[in-house]
Order: C-alpha cells, then structure tokens, then sequence
C-alpha cells in the first residue's frame, strides 16, 4: 500500500519497496526509461513506431513476474522493440484483484512490435523461454498459446474521442482519419477494417469455441483439427459447433433462431452472452424466458400488432407476452418440455428478441 493510514495513489508508493529489479536495470546507450502512471515505460531513442497496431500483453503472478519481465527485456531490448511494465509488486497485486477494472486486468507487460512480422518473432522468441507459466487471463485480448503472452489491436500512443456517451475514451483511428473508441472489454474483437493475421486465426479459432461454451466438447472429438461426423453428434452438440462457427464469422449482424433450444439453460445463458459481448447486431428468436430478460430490447409481433421495449415494459403492454412468459415459466420448471421452443418462426429485421406464441395445451 501507498500509505498504512491515508489512501494514496499506488504509484507514489516509495520506489525500491515494491520494485521488480527491471526497474533498476540499466538499459543500453540510447534507450530510455520514464515513468508513466503505473508504468515504466523503454523506448529506444529515435525509433518511429505505428500510432496504432497489433500489440503484446503478458500477465504474471507474484512468484514468476521477475521471469517472465526478464524474458521480455532479454528478447526486446537487443531488437530494440519498445516495451513497458508495471513498477512493481503492490501494482500488480491490484491489477489481478477481483475488483480490478476490466480494460487493464491482468496486464503486466505491454510490448510495441512495428508490424506484423515482428509481431510474430516476440511471441515466439518470449513464448520460447516463458511459455505456460501462470498469469491472470487477460480478457480483452487473445491468447498465444498457454500463455502468458496475449495480443490485441489497439493504440500505441495516446488519443481520446467522445463516446456517443460523452465520455472521453482512449481511441484507434479507422483507414478514413475518423477516430473511434478503442475499447477493452471482455472478449477478444478486432476493428472491422483490421484484418487478422493468418497465424493468429488457429487461436482465435480455439478462443471463439471457448467463447460459446463448446470447448469440453471440441476437446473431447480431437480438437480444433478434427475431423467428425456431424450424424454421431448429438443435436446439442451440433447447435454449439455451428455457434462457434458463426461467432468466428465476420458478419455484422448474427441471428440466432432457435440456435440454443438443444442446449440447457446454462449453456443457451452462456452462448447467448458471448454473442451480445461480439461487436455487431444481434436478433435472438426466444423459447426461454430468460432469454428474454438477457435481452437490452424485446419485441412481440402480435398480428398487426407491434410491442417493444424492455422486458418489464412489453409485460405491462402485451397480453400476448404475459401469456407467453407464463407458459415459458411453466416449461422452465418441466424438464418434459425443454425442447418446447425448437420449432420454425419468421425473423422481425428489427427486433432485439421476438417471442414465438407458446403451443397449444390440452
């Protein structure tokens, strides 16, 4: 901590407390070390590096930072790549917290390839010496192999653009000139206009099937390679490799009708929030309430009758969906109807969700 008594920024915590001996180490003639916030940040002097681009990100635990700052520093200081780190423990402590933003968790060590090819040479120089050593996964990003090592598109420099919010949010600039928010959130997503390098698409392969819930699944058939027959899958089986399949897919907007009725409540939650997570449109045909209520916006074609809203708002103005989320709460609690939704229904082009009429009971 900054201070036992008063609260204190943990950046003018006293230096050599809590450093890590990388902040003492002397870099090279003609580098640089500055202190930026948290970070210490190296550059080598008259360098020109990309405003913007793919970049490297590695977390660490108390007991292996050392190692895996010194494998960064031993690979990126005679290529003269540009890197930074954290100052110390206490800061890294709490950036793996619980309660740690989201945009930075994990994040130990940033590093600043120039282009694509270099990209490439740090992940497998730095995966060769620290590959696998454990580390707080880094949810924005994309992860190289076991870890520790991740990567995402985003800003090497700092620039800032009003959100349609109007919060000023760190930014990336599109082909255009025009500036847009460059946001960290959870899940690995990269700008329409950016395209994924070919060696990086066997991870986000594995990382889009983790994503929608079907990694057990793709293990046990043999992993990503696999070949399978779809006829010795199960109908649940089949509806979470087609998710994943889509979920990798570039399209803008995904509709999911009636994508997840083979699935458990857990499973559908899972799938269904992986998706609203992916940059684009979604439109859910509902057969569970809950999917519903996941919903930021439902809407009930009723006839010529149009409703929308959210959730508690439609249940105020639509007999129909109160209707429809009474029987839906009946079949939650009847494990004899969990397929009860699974049947065909048109696709609103503007709905959020829309619910199908339940089928009639004798």
């Amino acid at each position: 901590m900054a201070d036992r008594t008063f609260f204190d920024s943990p950046w003018q915590v006293r230096e050599g407390e809590y450093s890590f001996a990388a902040a003492d180490r002397e870099l090279p003639e003609g580098w640089r070390k500055v202190v930026q916030d948290d970070w210490l940040v190296c550059t080598p002097e008259g360098t020109r590096r990309p405003s913007q681009g793919w970049k490297i990100h590695a977390s660490g635990c108390q007991d292996n930072a050392e190692k895996i700052l010194d494998a960064v520093w031993d690979f990126c200081v005679p290529r003269g790549i540009p890197f930074k780190f954290l100052r110390g423990r206490h800061i890294l402590q709490l950036r793996n917290m619980k309660y740690a933003p989201r945009g930075g968790s994990g994040k130990f060590v940033t590093v600043y390839p120039a282009d694509e090819a270099e990209l490439r040479e740090v992940l497998d120089g730095v995966d060769a010496v620290v590959g696998g050593e454990p580390g707080a996964y880094i949810l924005s990003d994309l992860r190289w192999n076991q870890g520790p090592l991740y990567v995402r598109y985003g800003g090497f420099v700092e620039r800032h653009v009003v959100s349609e919010k109007g919060v000023l949010e760190p930014a990336v600039e599109r082909p255009d000139g025009t500036l847009v928010p460059d946001r960290r959130r959870p899940g690995f997503h990269v700008p329409d206009w950016v395209t994924l390098p070919e060696f990086l698409e066997p991870h986000a392969e594995v990382a889009a099937v983790d994503e929608v819930g079907a990694a057990p699944l793709v293990s046990r058939l043999g992993g990503i390679g696999a070949l399978i027959d779809p006829a010795t899958l199960s109908s649940g089986e089949r509806q979470q490799i087609a998710l994943a399949r889509a979920y990798l897919s570039p399209a803008p907007l995904v509709v999911l009708d009636e994508a997840t009725c083979h699935l458990d409540p857990a499973a559908e939650a899972r799938a269904e929030e992986a998706f609203a997570r992916r940059p684009g449109s979604l439109v859910v045909i509902a057969h569970r309430i809950s999917s519903a209520r996941r919903a930021r916006h439902v809407l009930v074609l009723d006839g010529g009758r149009v409703v929308s809203g959210v959730h508690h708002e439609v249940l105020e103005r639509s007999p129909l969906y109160r209707d429809l989320v009474g029987h839906w709460s009946d079949d939650e609690h009847d494990p004899s109807e969990a397929d009860a939704g699974c049947e065909e229904a048109p696709v609103g082009n503007e709905a959020a969700v829309r619910a199908t009429p339940p089928r009639s009971r004798s």
